[in-house]
Order: structure tokens, then C-alpha cells, then sequence
């Protein structure tokens, strides 16, 4: 079935009439889906060009129909008032789909192995059933969202629960945080949806303490269509940009792995159990020492950088900085 930019609302209106995402009906007719742009991506151009978004941005337009306004095309209603009082902050109760959601969580949570109590950012909470999760387990949790209606009834669900979840309305780029405010920042199945993912890196490292880790999980790591990145054109993508407006982005691993080490990150990538994840990152920061500050050792490898040492934090594990008696020894202790 080949898709244009011609028939795309009548692609949307069928899935729609079948039962829509995750619907058996839905899923066999988008089995042999092809989406074929009109709006020509030369993937030759550095990817951090202008010229590389603007035909990116172009693409998007193409399939959402619209310019790109995340206030308004993330903008979800919702009645607060029935959630609630409920189980579940999502409007279906069915129990296997949190425990799904659960099981999603709990391996990269694990993999973290973040101390109880720890300051742990939620980006991009929505309904706030992780940000939820992350109270229960202990953390002290911030949650930012960009719609008003999930921020309202993240607040109300954490009063009623008495969980400590404080609940920003907040565009990724606009959210403001002091330096080294946070253990662990978390995007779970939101970071694609960032229109400039570098600058949000930036952000973050500056928001996280210095042994702090950044967590990425259920994100689209794949080169399907594109060597760098770009957005998704398979049917569920396509579906939910032109119908919603959403930005659903994707890169490869490698350039994910850039784009981190610009931001001065060192990730390690995991195999989640669950397919539908794949692969989950956890990455560390790297930091600088003032040469004063270990005057009395060296690197177990020196790296001076101008008149610095340079160290960086292992992540998912502990990295201890022995300073030893002797003038010129200096060891990573993995732990």
C-alpha cells in the first residue's frame, strides 16, 4: 500500500474506521505500508545543517499538514477530573499495560542503580504514570509536560497518593533547572520528539550533578531511512504526525553516540529484554579536575587537556577517584 501526501487523511480517516493504533484490523492493513514523500532529502548534507532541517521540517510539513507549533500539535485533551480517582492515570485500566509500562522501566532503573531518594527529572511525564512509578521506588521526582491538562493531573494524582512529585508545565527547550540539580534524567519514550536534540543535551548536562546520569529508553535508534537521522516513516509515525502533529524523529546509534560526546556524555547502550524497546542508554558525564586538586597523583592513563586532568564517570557503574600517598599514582577503581 503506497501512501502520498494525496491520500494521507484517507489513510488516517481508514485506520481510524479499523480501531485505530494496535487494533488487529489496523495492523494488517498497515502491513505492507509505504509512505512516498514528494519532499526530496539530501542526505548528503551535513546533518546539522540548516539546509538539512529546513528539508527535514519541510518533509513535515508535508505529512502533518501543518507548521511546526509543539504548544499546540502536543496539546492532548484529556478530562482531569475522571483520572484522577482511578488506578491508573491512563484513561484504559487494563493491568497488563501498566505492567508492561513497569517492566519497560525497571531494567534501565535497575541498570542506573540510583540511591533512594535520589533527584530524578522526568521529561516529558504526560499522564505521569513514570513519574508515578519513580515516587513509589523511592526518588524525589520532578515532572515537566508540555500540555497544561497532564501537569494538572500529575499535581492532583500526587496530592491524593501522597507521592513527592513536583509538576512543571514546560517545553523541553524552556524548562530552566539550577546546575547539578539532578541525579538522573529521565526521557522515556519522548527524547524523539525533540526539535533540537543537541541544544537539549547541553541542558541537561548542566542540570545534572557531577556523578548524575541521563536516561533514554524506548527511543527510536535505527538508520531504516535516513544514515544520520530524521523522521519516521513507518505507518504508526506517519499516522500520529499527520493526525496529531506530533515531531517523531529518529536517529542512528552512531550519530545518537555523537551527538552525546558533543555534549561531553559517554553513553553505554543496553539490550532491553522487551523488543518493542530495544536498545536503552544510559550515559554518564565526563568532567574536568583542576590540576590542584590531584597534585599529589596521576592518571592511571594521563590525559592533560591545556592544564587540566581529564576524567570521565563510567555509566551504570561507579567510578572512585584513590588519591594515593605517592606523588605521581593515580587508579580508576571500578566498583
Amino acid at each position: 500500500m503506497e501512501i502520498t501526501k494525496s491520500n494521507l487523511s484517507e489513510f488516517v480517516a481508514k485506520s481510524d474506521e479499523l480501531g485505530g493504533p494496535g487494533h488487529p484490523a489496523t495492523a494488517n492493513y498497515w502491513s505492507d505500508f509505504h509512505y512516498n514523500p514528494t519532499v526530496i532529502v539530501d542526505t548528503t548534507l551535513p546533518p546539522d545543517s540548516a539546509e538539512y532541517f529546513q528539508q527535514m521540517q519541510n518533509l513535515y510539513n508535508e505529512i502533518s499538514g501543518r507548521k511546526i507549533d509543539q504548544k499546540t500539535n502536543e496539546f492532548t485533551e484529556l478530562n482531569v477530573d475522571e483520572l484522577v480517582d482511578l488506578d491508573s492515570p491512563y484513561a484504559f485500566q487494563d493491568p497488563n499495560n501498566r505492567i508492561t509500562h513497569y517492566l519497560r522501566l525497571a531494567k534501565p532503573l535497575y541498570t542506573a542503580n540510583l540511591a533512594r531518594d535520589a533527584a530524578v527529572l522526568d521529561m516529558g511525564c504526560g499522564w505521569g504514570l513514570s513519574s508515578e512509578f519513580l515516587a513509589q521506588l523511592g526518588f524525589d521526582v520532578s515532572a515537566i509536560d508540555i500540555n497544561p491538562l497532564f501537569v494538572n493531573l500529575v499535581r492532583r494524582r500526587a496530592k491524593r497518593l501522597g507521592l513527592r512529585i513536583k509538576a512543571t508545565e514546560s517545553s523541553f527547550d524552556e524548562y530552566l533547572a539550577g546546575p547539578l540539580s539532578y541525579d538522573a534524567v529521565l526521557f522515556y519514550e519522548c527524547f524523539h520528539h525533540a526539535i533540537n536534540p543537541k541544544k537539549l543535551l547541553k541542558n541537561i548536562y548542566s542540570f545534572l550533578k557531577q556523578q548524575g546520569k541521563l536516561i533514554l529508553v524506548g527511543e527510536p535508534i535505527q538508520n531504516t531511512w535516513w544514515p544520520k537521522w530524521g523522521l519516521r516513516l513507518d505507518p504508526l509515525s506517519v499516522y500520529c504526525i499527520h493526525k496529531f502533529g506530533w515531531f517523531e524523529s529518529g536517529w542512528s546509534e552512531s550519530y545518537l553516540m555523537e551527538m552525546l560526546a558533543e555534549n561531553n556524555f559517554i553513553p553505554s547502550f543496553y539490550n532491553h529484554p522487551d523488543p518493542m524497546i530495544g536498545k536503552f542508554v544510559i550515559a554518564g558525564k565526563q568532567w574536568r579536575l583542576g590540576k590542584n586538586e590531584l597534585a599529589n597523583c596521576a592518571l592511571q592513563h594521563e590525559w592533560w587537556i591545556e592544564d587540566e586532568w581529564l576524567a570521565s564517570n563510567r555509566a551504570g557503574n561507579t567510578s572512585t577517584l584513590m588519591l594515593s600517598k605517592a606523588p605521581r599514582h593515580f587508579e580508576w577503581v571500578q566498583g
